[in-house]
């Protein structure tokens, strides 16, 4: 199975410590932010067996500078959620005790910039749970750089021609405008 992970924990700065073989593995970790929460400040969590059914009365460990150990409630109006409230300014972490256990840590109250505001958080542990590493999206392939066009060199420009030289081109230019103007006028005399 997947873990469910809300993206918004990791803005709040909320840490994963997932030991290799862990008893117990964190499967959900949702936030619930101030639009969310109403009035309520709390931690809540819920224990799974292997099976996926939640379990009345199980014990999970809150940390928050002192260590305070809570249970799961019954199934009918807590649906078998524990929930602690959140007085202290935190940061919480949350695990299962006397077990090997995953645990979440850095859990801030509130949101940055009022940590008085209310906001939740919803933990699901299962006893068992086989936690597969998320697939990475593979990263797309680098775009080429186009390859500039090759750089036409600049044409050479002639040799430059002594005086003597240049006069003698001029004189065949002007020689042989002068034939082609002859057989001009004997093609349009024709």
């Amino acid at each position: 199975m997947e873990r469910k992970w809300d993206p918004r924990l990791d803005e709040l700065g909320a840490r994963l410590e997932a030991p290799e073989h862990a008893e117990y593995r964190l499967v959900e970790a949702r936030w619930v932010g101030p639009n969310e929460a109403g009035d309520k400040r709390l931690i809540y969590v819920r224990v799974l067996d292997p099976t996926g059914a939640p379990v009345e009365g199980h014990p999970f460990r809150i940390t928050d500078g002192g260590v305070r150990i809570e249970r799961t409630k019954s199934g009918g109006f807590d649906q078998f959620w524990g929930n602690y409230p959140m007085f202290a300014a935190g940061p919480y972490a949350v695990d299962i005790p006397d077990a090997t256990s995953d645990r979440i840590t850095h859990l801030p109250t509130g949101v940055k910039g009022n940590p008085h505001a209310n906001t939740c958080y919803y933990l699901v542990f299962q006893r068992g749970a086989d936690i597969t590493p998320p697939v990475p999206t593979p990263e797309p392939p680098p775009i080429p750089t186009p390859e500039p066009p090759p750089v036409s060199p600049e044409p050479a420009l002639p040799p430059r021609l002594d005086e003597a030289t240049r006069q003698q081109l001029l004189n065949l230019l002007d020689q042989a405008q002068a034939e082609l103007e002859a057989a001009r006028k004997l093609l349009e005399a024709l």
